[in-house]
């Protein structure tokens, strides 16, 4: 891990040391990182069809998951544009209504 440069979050093995310091910064970050790649998988699970999987060629199980991410991605997508494109169209609907 270290040669590639990947930090493991949680506590280290072994005896603790006496002036051990725990940086609550990046332990914050990486439970944060942490919980929004368990809901992706999550959602992906129980919206796209990620936890009915039942191929049994290893091909078709890896076309099956490479479709439920990329469903997965593009519901995201869809989902930021139709918030981006309802939020500007109310804002000018309010702002013209308030005349």
């Amino acid at each position: 891990c270290k040669k590639y440069h990947i930090r493991l979050s949680g506590p280290k093995l072994g005896r603790p040391k006496k002036d051990d310091r725990v940086d609550k910064t990046i332990e914050y970050k990486d439970n944060r990182d942490r919980i929004q790649v368990e809901r992706d998988f999550s959602l992906a699970k129980r919206c796209h069809g990620l936890g009915m999987i039942r191929t049994r060629l290893a091909e078709t199980t890896f076309s099956t998951i490479a479709l439920a991410i990329v469903s997965l991605n593009l519901s995201k997508i869809q989902r930021n544009f139709l918030r981006a494109l309802f939020d500007r169209n109310f804002r000018s609907f309010f702002r013209a209504s308030s005349i």
